[in-house]
């Protein structure tokens, strides 16, 4: 998982380097960064029974940030796009 993470931070910069439509770009990573969350509490949940007390917390703090900032991306992505159209 942290490859996944590791390959977001770098979409993020490349991104924010090159990228011209900012509306497309926020929208694709804040689908990916809300799909790693899921992701995230799945896998967890499959693995419930191997997973000590500290791998839990950090995963539910990891979701509990990282799925709040994803909603907060698509919904800034969407009112962008509304602004955009108008």
């Amino acid at each position: 998982m942290a490859l996944v993470a590791a390959g977001f931070a770098c979409f993020d910069v490349v991104a924010y380097c090159y990228g011209s439509d900012a509306c497309w770009l926020l929208a694709t990573i804040g689908l990916l960064n809300f799909l790693y969350g899921i992701t995230a509490i799945i896998t967890c949940l499959a693995y419930f029974s191997v997973m000590t007390m500290m791998g839990m917390i950090y995963f539910a703090v990891e979701a509990a940030i990282v799925i709040p900032l994803a909603i907060f991306e698509l919904a800034v992505a969407n009112a962008q796009q509304v602004r955009r159209s108008l």
